[in-house]
């Protein structure tokens, strides 16, 4: 029987020679055939809610400034979160391919895939 070796447990993720725990499933070592990082779409519909906000505060500029200013900084704070990049485990195996997990963290994403890179070389 082989021992478990534990490579990476970091945020809620656990990388072993033998399994890939992340917070919503976990994954066989041997189930795995290949891992990358991928960047995730930019949320659109987040992007016009925050250029309707921004503009409905440039609106009101002239009249009430309160307003104004809540509706371009809800703008802004929309803007930010929709076009801030987020970047993904990407994770094939034999029941399909999907991401594992996603983070605006570009380094604990490449730390993850390295050690299941590392975990799949030393397979238990």
């Amino acid at each position: 029987m082989a021992v478990e070796t534990t490579i990476l447990q970091e945020a809620g993720v656990t990388i072993s020679n033998a399994r890939a725990v992340f917070p919503t499933k976990t994954y066989a070592m041997a189930q795995i055939s290949s891992v990358s990082m991928a960047k995730t779409k930019t949320n659109g519909g987040l992007v016009v809610l925050g250029v309707l906000f921004a503009l409905g505060g440039l609106a009101f500029i002239g009249n009430q400034i309160v307003v104004a200013l809540i509706g371009i900084l809800i703008g802004a704070g929309l803007l930010y979160l929709a076009l801030r990049p987020k970047y993904a485990v990407l994770i094939s195996s034999s029941s399909g391919e999907g991401h594992a997990l996603v983070s605006g963290d570009r380094a604990l994403i490449e730390r993850v895939v390295t050690a299941i890179n590392d975990a799949m070389i030393h397979r238990g």
